[in-house]
């Protein structure tokens, strides 16, 4: 056979080799695709949860952020549902078409993450709602869901100076120091979570670094496939509306995350300390001052550990910035219990639907924002 014939039919050969390779990867990866999506189907139909509307968008800085003008609700197990309304900067507002920047001084602007936001609760109900309300003003709610404390200073640098309100509620609770000291939450079944994260800076203690890598995960509408029985024709359209996008792009991200990572591309998240929440407590004190605000630091907790057991490293800190005040609205929830224990804090405070009634969520409910907005406003008087 002549060289020129050889080489072509090695040329064949190789190109047959990469063409089975691709077909063979492809195929697995379309499969492993599939596992995923039908863990992820099984999960939100499972689970009852999730928006009719969507609430977030993804955002290069803050991982996400609030839609503006968004009339939504929440679902819940059994049917349940709430109303979530925001305005067009993002706040949490009790009707649809309400501004919460147009409406009447005092502002009182909190900041947090669902516990602030109010998951589970009508905005009305919620503590900055309830506080603002008693003081004869506006609440400004700009809790988010998932937020982690890295957020809340990126938006206290934002929105102090912007509104400048005669009160700012900013929550204290462990994980949200744990979801600004790492690159992303844990892996959640759709994936991990990415946010902006504390590391250490070259001419500051503390610096906000970039989310790591991004997600699509807030562009997808899952809303559709939240009620109603599993179906195989319904799946089929999840897959390829929600699994197929997710996942690609997911997975594409974390491998260059990966590469950057293994190459030393990436800031180093720091530590949990006590150090750094009383940084980056102090930083908004500091930006409340400069703009006229009264801060009031509110401490939170799942019911999960007795307050005597939260980091006291951390509460120690809060509670020595002189220009703050620090409310331990958990405390006074475990101290209104007769017997206080973790099923009396879930019984008193948590959620619960369905029949037979049962705790459908562990977020605080409509009793425990009153008690929550009761200690602010002691504290304030």
């Amino acid at each position: 056979m002549p060289e020129t014939a050889q080489h072509l039919s090695l040329q064949k050969k190789v190109m047959a080799a990469v063409l089975i390779f691709l077909i063979t990867f492809c195929a697995a990866y379309f499969v492993w695709v599939t596992f995923r999506s039908m863990r992820l189907y099984a999960e939100i139909k499972s689970a009852g949860r999730g928006w009719t509307t969507p609430v977030n968008a993804c955002d290069p800085v803050l991982g996400y952020r609030p839609f503006p003008n968004v009339s939504s609700e929440e679902i819940f197990p059994c049917g349940g549902r709430v109303p979530v309304y925001q305005d067009e900067e993002g706040f949490r507002v009790s009707t649809q078409g309400v501004q919460s920047s147009s409406g009447k001084r005092p502002f009182v602007l909190a900041l947090g993450c669902s516990f602030t936001f109010g998951t589970g609760c009508l905005a009305e109900e919620t503590y900055p709602f309830l506080v603002a309300k008693r003081l004869g003003g506006t609440a400004l709610n700009a809790g988010v869901e998932g937020y982690g404390l890295a957020q809340m200073l990126l938006q206290t640098r934002e929105l102090i100076p912007k509104y400048k309100p005669e009160y700012a509620l900013f929550e204290y609770a462990p994980w949200l120091i744990e979801r600004s000291t790492g690159y992303a939450s844990p892996s959640e079944v759709y994936g991990p979570t990415p946010r902006p994260y504390f590391t250490i800076g070259q001419d500051q203690p503390y610096f906000v670094a970039a989310p790591a890598f991004a997600t699509n995960y807030f562009d997808l509408n899952m809303s559709p496939y939240v009620e109603g029985r599993t179906s195989p024709l319904e799946f089929s359209s999840f897959l390829f509306r929600i699994g197929l996008p997710l996942w690609t792009h997911s997975d594409l991200q974390i491998t260059v995350f990966s590469v950057r990572r293994l190459l030393s591309l990436l800031p180093q998240p720091t530590k949990d300390s006590g150090d750094l929440v009383k940084t980056i407590y102090s930083e908004m004190s500091d930006l409340c001052h400069e703009n006229g605000t009264r801060m009031v630091i509110v401490v939170l907790g799942s019911g999960g550990i007795p307050p005597e057991d939260m980091p006291r490293e951390h509460i120690e800190a809060l509670r020595a910035l002189v220009s703050s005040a620090c409310v331990d609205a958990y405390a006074a929830l475990y101290g209104q219990l007769d017997t206080p224990s973790v099923k009396a804090y879930e019984k008193a405070y948590g959620i619960w639907g369905c029949t037979p009634t049962h705790l459908i969520d562990r977020h605080p409910n409509p009793h425990a924002h009153e008690v929550i907005a009761e200690v602010i406003l002691k504290s304030l008087r």
